[in-house]
Formats: C-alpha cells, sequence, structure tokens
C-alpha cells in the first residue's frame, strides 16, 4: 500500500512541477538566444567599425589639402571578403568617391555604433538589408 501510494505522489507531484520548470526552461532558452544573438551582432558591428577606422587611416593629404586614397587590389578583397554575407564600403571625400562602391547610403535606420569617429548604421543595399 505504501508502494502505491508513494507512486501516485511521485505522479502527483511530477504532473504539477513538470509545466513550471518546462516553462522556466523555455524562458531561459529564449533569453540565452537572444542574448547570444545581441553580442554576435554587437561582434560583427564592431568589426566593421574597427575596419572602417582602419581604412580612414590610409587617406592622406596632399599640399592643398585634398584628400588621396591608394587602396591595392588585395586590400579591398580583404575589405569586400565574407563567406556567409556581402560587404561593400565607400571612402568618400566632398562627395567625391576615393575608394569602394559608388552609390551607398551615408544614413541609415537603426544606429547601432557611435563613438566621436563615427557611426555605424543599417541600411538598405540592391534591396538587401
Amino acid at each position: 500500500m505504501k508502494r502505491a501510494s508513494a507512486r501516485v505522489l511521485s505522479r502527483e507531484l511530477l504532473l504539477r512541477l513538470m509545466p513550471p520548470v518546462l516553462v522556466l526552461v523555455a524562458l531561459t532558452a529564449a533569453l540565452g538566444a537572444y542574448s547570444a544573438k545581441q553580442l554576435a551582432d554587437h561582434v560583427f558591428d564592431r568589426w566593421l567599425f574597427d575596419a572602417s577606422r582602419s581604412l580612414a587611416g590610409q587617406v592622406h593629404f596632399d599640399a592643398d589639402g585634398r584628400p588621396s586614397l591608394r587602396l591595392p587590389a588585395e586590400a579591398q578583397a580583404m575589405l569586400l571578403f565574407d563567406d556567409v554575407d556581402r560587404t561593400w564600403f565607400s571612402v568618400q571625400a566632398d562627395g567625391r568617391l576615393l575608394a569602394g562602391q559608388p552609390g551607398l547610403p551615408t544614413s541609415g535606420d537603426d544606429e547601432v555604433v557611435r563613438s566621436p569617429h563615427g557611426r555605424a548604421f543599417g541600411a538598405t543595399v540592391d534591396g538587401r538589408p
């Protein structure tokens, strides 16, 4: 008799405790996935921002103050390389294209990185975010 009542009690506890535990597991998984995505997005955005700062460091000015940029094809290939995504860049001064692709947006929707030296934002290029 004790074994039967112990089984009933065990089953009753399992039925009462399982739904809250499953809710906690689901919430933890959702929060973990959200946090991981936010962290990955932040790291990627910072990488893009750092690459743009490195590129800006290659701009030189002549005696008249006109900017120029000599970017070897190998360096452009390194900037554009990505196995998964498509990367574009544009270096402009006074409306003149110094390097990269013409027609890229200069502002966008959600500004993701901001510093005293620049900013990064989301935009659409060729119909793709």
